[in-house]
């Protein structure tokens, strides 16, 4: 699961000499000079800026709030509100969770015997129906646990401090959302 922000660059002649610079500094490292159609100097830059790795949750709510429901490991585009709306949904949930010592799914393995679970002691929460309501888990094929737990909690932290970064970038990146399953 990615987030991607991608920014348009030009060496155009009314451009600032600084972006004109940049331009050419793009093309120079990644030896375009020979390719680039030197009419339409311009191009995008592009750098992933968030990864989740079976974070099912905020999976599901890319795919419900900016892919119009529809999980077809696409590229769709994110508007910062999104993310902003997003990143506070996470502190909200995180904001109304209660921990506690509890037993934690730690993986299933299969051997000649059949399948076995492993747990081990770990924190769970012990109020999940608010999450459950805003922010769900999401089974489904490599979407890992659905458990409301350490694992969740933690990929609520992670989407806050990574979409925080993100947002740090200045207006003139675009965000996209890409999963690939």
């Amino acid at each position: 699961m990615y987030l991607r922000a991608t920014c348009y660059v030009s060496g155009y002649n009314f451009e600032e000499n600084e972006k004109k610079a940049g331009y050419a500094l793009l093309v120079q490292l990644f030896q375009m000079e020979k390719f680039v159609d030197p009419h339409t100097p311009s191009g995008e830059v592009q750098f992933t800026v968030a990864y989740w790795r079976k974070a099912n949750a905020i999976h599901q709510w890319f795919v419900d709030n900016v892919q119009d429901g529809v999980d077809d490991c696409r590229n769709a585009y994110v508007p910062r509100e999104k993310l902003i709306e997003l990143r506070d949904l996470c502190q909200e949930v995180i904001d109304s969770l209660r921990v506690d010592d509890g037993s934690v799914h730690r993986g299933t393995s299969w051997d000649a015997q059949g399948q076995h679970e492993h747990y081990g002691h770990g924190q769970v929460v012990v109020n999940p129906e608010q999450a459950a309501e805003l922010l769900p888990t999401q089974g489904g094929f490599f979407f890992g646990s659905t458990d409301y737990d350490e694992g969740y909690i933690a990929d609520l932290h992670d989407t806050v401090t990574q979409i925080n970064r993100a947002l740090g970038l200045d207006t003139n990146w675009e965000f996209q959302y890409h999963s690939s399953w």
